[in-house]
């Protein structure tokens, strides 16, 4: 296993501040910025159907029929550069048809759903996007398909053949009445533009800093992440974080990752909008299960996260941990690969994610590891229960 050790990168002892002190993150581009990475990914008929976890929608095979109203679903890529969007109906020669209302599905930066309703016309069609880069460029994209639509009913809901005949009419009718419902929530959602236009939410990520997170006894356990984020306008937004040390080999990357153990935020977020009595949303651990929190536009929120590795457990009254060094047992080699980290002192850099936001970068060489491994010993940590039973 020397092998796996020698390609890490040789930086020294000398790398790590005596004083351990914060430092700033290295923002990494995300090499797409131009209005040209916009891609027309999908466009989908959604029809509704009944699976194991209750009324949901999904593709639509067939053709759509001419005159019905469906669900429909787009999916861009590049969504990062996006700053507005419209999605459109045309003729197979370009005419403009109809203008689709749309809604983003989040206020993610990186994620490019929209959800809409759409009446299907007579005559073939295709779907466009269009709109502006964050640079203030046009774009416009055609969708592939070439959609024909068809002159018969709309294919009814998908319901299970197995059922009784009076239950599947019975399920099939509240399937209709589901769709319906979901499809009246959004013509409330997509009022707020009715021109169609789709102005993206911006957020301001900055002052991402980085340094150990330290016990009581002064034992490093691991990563103190802290970083402001500002939005342009209130909403509901979520993110979370993937932390890992940056091995150049393959086959070592990733059996590491950071967690999120303890998490602050100054000012404290707001419960998320759909929040009620029977929705609970746990605003101290939003970032931990990237949950979705009520943030006001033009506010400052300072973020405050305290990270550690993998192998590590928490009791359920957060007073004790454990060490799990039974996940690493699935192979030889990621044994092995365990067995030469508990041993490695070579500092090693650090990526990091903030999904939702658009943002990563990285850190300067930084504890292994093999630090964090022998600060929870020295904390008193025992060896966790099998899959990490948070009751001890």
């Amino acid at each position: 296993m020397s092998l796996v050790i020698r390609v890490l990168p040789s930086y020294g002892e000398s790398a790590f501040l005596a004083d351990d002190a914060a430092q700033p993150v290295e923002r990494l581009t995300s090499g797409s910025s131009h209005a040209r990475d916009v891609q027309f990914f999908s466009f989908e008929f959604q029809r509704p159907y009944f699976g194991r976890e209750g009324p949901n929608f999904t593709r639509l095979d067939a053709q759509p029929s001419a005159g019905a109203q469906y669900l429909v679903k787009a999916e861009l890529f590049g969504q990062e550069v996006v700053a507005s969007a419209k999605f459109e109906l045309v003729s197979a020669g370009g005419r403009a048809i109809q203008l689709l209302h749309m809604s983003k599905s989040d206020n993610s930066l990186d994620h490019g759903q929209y959800f809409g309703f759409a009446k299907v016309p007579a005559g073939p069609f295709r779907v466009v996007v269009s709109g502006k880069d964050l640079d203030g460029k046009p774009y416009r994209r055609a969708y592939a398909q070439l959609f024909r639509p068809m002159n018969r009913p709309p294919a009814p809901p998908l319901v299970p053949p197995q059922l009784p005949k009076a239950e599947r009419t019975k399920i099939a009718a509240m399937l209709k009445a589901f769709e319906q419902q979901t499809i009246a929530n959004l013509e409330k959602e997509v009022s707020k533009h009715g021109d169609g236009v789709i102005v993206m939410p911006r957020v301001e990520v900055s002052h991402v800093t980085y340094e150990p997170f330290r016990s009581e006894k002064d034992n490093r356990l691991g990563m103190r992440l802290r970083y402001d984020l500002r939005f342009s306008v209130d909403g509901d937004y979520a993110h979370s974080l993937q932390v890992f040390p940056f091995y150049k080999d393959d086959n070592v990357r990733g059996l590491v990752n950071m967690e999120v153990v303890n998490e602050k935020i100054e000012p404290r977020p707001e419960p998320p909008s759909y929040a009620t009595p029977d929705i609970h949303v746990d605003l101290n651990t939003l970032v931990r299960y990237g949950s979705d929190a009520w943030f006001k536009a033009a506010v400052v929120y300072h973020f405050s996260i305290e990270l550690a590795p993998n192998f590590v457990g928490q009791n359920a009254n957060k007073t004790k941990f454990c060490v799990y060094e039974d996940q690493f047992k699935d192979s030889v080699e990621s044994q092995r690969t365990w067995e030469a980290m508990k041993v490695s002192s070579v500092p090693i850099k650090y990526m990091i994610f903030i999904n939702k936001m658009d943002w990563s970068g990285q850190t300067k060489p930084f504890y292994p590891p093999k630090i964090f491994y022998e600060g929870f010993l020295k904390e008193g940590a025992e060896k966790c229960k099998p899959y990490k039973n948070i009751n001890f």
